[in-house]
């Protein structure tokens, strides 16, 4: 089996709308809008839905997904890993946006009910927002290129995001957390932000920590 590297990203359940909004600034346009169904209205996402609703989401489901191809500012390794997959169009895709090189498709989990994410029971008062991989080559990408953890960072920093965990399998980096940029490595990827203070207190690890 291949790589399955990813960014876990926590926000405040109130922000969930606006970091969606924010994720649809910085990737290429859709071009048929995602539907999200309340009672009385709907409200458009310009994401891609993927799984079992395709089109139509409702506001209370367990999960969303989404596939989105996300700007980054170019770096070296950016550029290699576009490069390799097509030289011929790489000059197109530079010039496609002053947001910077598309990369994706990019497999977007927004668990909106914490119970279904693995198990775990999570703050009911947070989302997980999972940035997933379709393989290694774009693993390796994730774990290597600065611009893309910084894009990441920019997004927590933004949205007052809880934490952020680079997911490397077994184990993972810890990037943020309650407003602090870190770089802390925990044994399990999928700790809630509840969990990795608890182990940080354990370890005599500061959250300013760096």
């Amino acid at each position: 089996m291949g790589l399955d590297y990813s960014y876990l990203l926590y926000f405040k359940r109130e922000a969930l709308w606006d970091v969606l909004q924010g994720i649809t600034s910085i990737s290429r346009p859709c071009p048929l809008p995602t539907l999200v169904a309340y009672p009385d209205h709907f409200r458009l996402i310009h994401l891609e839905a993927w799984g079992r609703n395709e089109r139509i989401i409702y506001h209370d489901d367990p999960q969303f997904r989404f596939a989105a191809s996300i700007y980054f500012p170019p770096d070296d390794d950016i550029i290699t890993y576009l490069k390799h997959f097509s030289r011929e169009k790489f000059n197109l895709l530079a010039a496609e946006s002053p947001l910077g090189l598309p990369v994706g498709s990019i497999y977007i989990t927004v668990y909106n009910d914490p119970a279904v994410f693995d198990n775990r029971v999570l703050d009911p008062d947070q989302v997980l927002f999972e940035f997933g991989t379709p393989g290694s080559t774009m693993s390796i990408l994730f774990s290597e290129s600065v611009s893309i953890r910084k894009r990441f960072e920019d997004l927590l920093v933004q949205y007052e995001g809880v934490c952020g965990v680079l997911n490397l399998e077994d184990y993972a980096h810890v990037i943020w957390l309650n407003g602090h940029l870190l770089d802390v490595r925990i044994p399990n990827p999928f700790m809630p932000p509840s969990e990795i203070i608890n182990f940080m207190k354990e370890h005599e690890i500061s959250e300013g920590e760096e």
